[in-house]
């Protein structure tokens, strides 16, 4: 094994999952009691082949579905996938989101020190994996072509983005009217931070 380390990745997917709670024997299989939204309690049943794939199982890890394909499913433990995801807010409140992949095409002078930046959605290339699909490539089959022209006037960015150079381009509906956040039992605000009373004894 060399000592080249490994580059990181950074994960941006978006998944369901449920707490497990309980697990029960079940003929060919397991029975897992996990809660789902508000601590209401749900079932799911796995069998034996989920099993071999997820031998670590245990109460307090996440059941996991992935929304890409045929919804894959697997088990994380705890502390790697706390640490790793948070609660989405629900597609009905955060509105309309989107992530594309753009590849600078050029980028030349404007005015006043200003730059004209141009991408384009990527198209599949360089190497693939054993089903033929990489990065790219499934980018592009769902945004199989688009542009996007940008003028920049900020001196810490211009110059920075190159012909070739990739970016990950987000889109997020504005206007949406925030959830409401539930009020702190026992709680107040003092000088801009949060204050909380000390227990009686």
């Amino acid at each position: 094994m060399t000592s080249t380390a490994m580059p990181f990745y950074r994960c941006h997917k978006l998944v369901r999952a449920a707490k497990i709670v309980h697990i029960d024997d079940v003929p060919g299989g397991k029975l897992l009691t996990v809660t789902v939204g508000s601590g209401n309690i749900s079932s799911i049943e796995v069998d034996a082949a989920w099993l071999t794939r997820n031998p670590a199982l245990s109460i307090g890890g996440y059941f996991v579905e992935y929304q890409e394909g045929d919804k894959y499913t697997s088990y994380s433990p705890a502390a790697p996938f706390e640490g790793g995801y948070t609660l989405a807010v629900p597609p009905a409140i955060s509105g309309v989101t989107m992530r594309a992949k753009m590849q600078v095409q050029s980028s030349v002078p404007a005015y006043d020190g200003a730059e004209t930046v141009t991408m384009a959605a990527v198209c599949g290339s360089g190497s693939f994996g054993p089903d033929g699909e990489s990065e790219d490539n499934t980018f592009a089959r769902y945004t199989p072509s688009g542009g996007l022209e940008l003028t920049i006037n900020n001196p810490n960015l211009t110059g920075r983005l190159k012909p070739g150079q990739k970016f990950y381009l987000d889109f997020t509906e504005t206007d949406i009217a925030p959830p409401e956040t539930p009020p702190v039992d026992n709680a107040h605000v003092a000088d801009g931070c949060e204050k909380f009373d000390e227990p009686d004894h």
